[in-house]
């Protein structure tokens, strides 16, 4: 297992893969780990960081934060919120929803090189529950510039 980053790939239709599968996949904080039409990749920093491949160029996705009023927080006002918990204590609690995207800004990252990504046939709809799979795709940069897409057999 271990650390993975997200990618996710706009404006740029994968072979074999239907264009709709991603619209309307992500919801309006990015939560990326929870969409299911986003890949996952270990050919980069690996500190589940998300970057975009975009205009024919791979950007690193850096997000703005702020932080949540209490009162509006996933544990105020419940039993929780006071008498914590067993394992990680009151304070996990406490801190669950402290911190929500406002924004964002890409970063070109001026790539060279492959980069693998993959995502599971389930999570992008083309699996039932007992079925198992992979889709995945290299990506091929030139001094940043987006050469080819294609599948990996």
């Amino acid at each position: 297992m271990g650390m993975f980053d997200y990618i996710r790939v706009e404006g740029h239709v994968l072979p074999g893969l239907d264009p709709n599968l991603f619209e309307g996949k992500q919801d309006n904080n990015e939560s990326l780990g929870q969409e299911p039409a986003v890949f996952q990749t270990k050919d980069l920093e690996n500190y589940l960081g998300t970057y975009v491949i975009k205009d024919g160029r791979l950007f690193e996705r850096i997000y703005e934060r702020e932080e949540v009023p209490e009162e509006e927080r996933t544990y105020y006002g419940k039993p929780e919120w006071n008498e914590g918990g067993k394992v990680f204590g009151k304070d996990h609690y406490r801190r669950a929803g402290l911190m929500r995207i406002v924004g964002y800004k890409d970063v070109d990252l001026d790539y060279h090189g492959d980069i693998l990504f993959y995502a599971s046939k389930k999570e992008l709809g083309l699996a039932s529950d007992w079925e198992r799979g992979w889709i995945e795709f290299k990506a091929r940069f030139t001094h940043g510039d987006l050469e080819w897409i294609r599948p990996v057999e």
